[in-house]
């Protein structure tokens, strides 16, 4: 935008605001960078299992109840099919 205008942007230093700013900061320790890596979580499988149960139960809220019905025969049948094997 400032080319089409004939302007430049020239960045001044200004050394007494630096110096305001500068006394405020916190030195930081050098040591704590060196651990700032990804934070991993391990989630247990009775937490998946239950966020996985209430995104279930939020999606068939929103179906009609002979595709609930329709889906709940299947699911059915998938746990039973590994009984009778």
């Amino acid at each position: 935008m400032l080319p089409a205008l004939g302007a430049k942007r020239v960045l001044v230093e200004d050394d007494d605001a630096l110096a305001q700013i500068n006394n405020r900061m916190v030195k930081r320790d050098s040591r704590a960078a060196m651990h700032a890596v990804a934070v991993h979580y391990q989630l247990s499988r009775r937490f998946l299992r239950r966020i996985a149960r209430k995104g279930g139960l939020n999606s068939r809220k929103n179906l009609d109840p002979e595709r609930r019905t329709e889906l709940a025969r299947k699911a059915a049948k998938a746990r039973w099919s590994a009984v009778f094997r």
